[in-house]
Parts: C-alpha cells; structure tokens; sequence
C-alpha cells in the first residue's frame, strides 16, 4: 500500500510538471507569433505611411493604425500576447486599407489575413480609450512618425 501511495504521488508530480510545462510552450508560441504579428504589421505600416505621403486624403484610418500597433506592443511588454495579436492584426488592416485607398499594392508578405474574430469598432473603441492622442497634435503628423515598436 505504501508503495501504492509512494507511487501515485510521484505520478501525480510527474503530470503536474508536464500540465505547466505544455503551458510554458504555449505562452512561447503566442509569444512568437505575436512578436511575428506586429513585425509585419510594423512593415505594412511603413507602406501605408509611404502611401499616404503622396496623396491628399484622410488620416484618420492610419493615425488608428499606429495607436492599434503601439496598443499592441504595449500589451506584448506586459505579456498579454493575445490582445497583442488582435490590435496588430487591427492595425494591418486599417494601413491596408490606406494602401488600398493610394491606388498600392500590398506586398505578398504582408498581406492581411484575419487572425481575430473580434469586431473592427469594439476593437477600436478600446484603443481610442487606452492611447488618446496627445494634445496639440495633428492628423498629419503620422507621416513623420518614425515606425520602430519596441518590444522589449
């Protein structure tokens, strides 16, 4: 019996190290992607900043564009890495959009496919609240912004 019990725990042990490893390697993976996520995101950023250079239009979808991804990498630092993914993946959407409206094509790698099945204006909402434009500052000055995220 004694053996019995000995062994149970030693079992018991055993999976709960294997449970909080498998979840260790899924924290890594959402790490990596999110990290992935917001490098391209961080790309067609730039395309859309280029995009926009040239053309008279709105600013408003790629000033949303860059509060999404500084959202994003916000919540990277703090290692929430799901929210991470949902506003980069905002984030190229909306710069994909503001090539689209430039007359651009996207590059291949940067092309946006849907990660999150969170909806546009909730998204939005969120990130109009968490990253409020500092005051005084303009529409156009998003095309001056350099596009480095750190994510460390």
């Amino acid at each position: 019996m004694k053996k019995f019990l000995i062994s149970t725990a030693i079992l018991l042990t055993l999976s709960g190290l294997t449970f909080a490893q498998s979840a260790d390697v899924e924290n890594l993976q959402k790490k990596a992607t999110a990290e992935t996520m917001i490098e391209r995101t961080s790309g067609t950023l730039r395309e859309a900043q280029e995009k926009a250079k040239d053309a008279k239009q709105d600013l408003k979808d790629l000033n949303l564009a860059f509060s999404h991804q500084s959202y994003a990498a916000q919540l990277f630092k703090k290692g929430e890495f799901l929210g991470a993914m949902i506003h980069t993946d905002r984030a190229r959407e909306l710069a994909q959009a503001v090539i689209k409206t430039n007359n651009g094509m996207i590059a291949m790698e940067n092309e946006h496919k849907k990660e999150s099945s969170v909806a546009p204006a909730q998204v939005d909402t969120i990130v109009v609240q968490a990253i409020p434009r500092p005051a005084g500052a303009k529409e156009e000055d998003v095309l001056s912004v350099t596009v480095k995220f750190d994510l460390n």
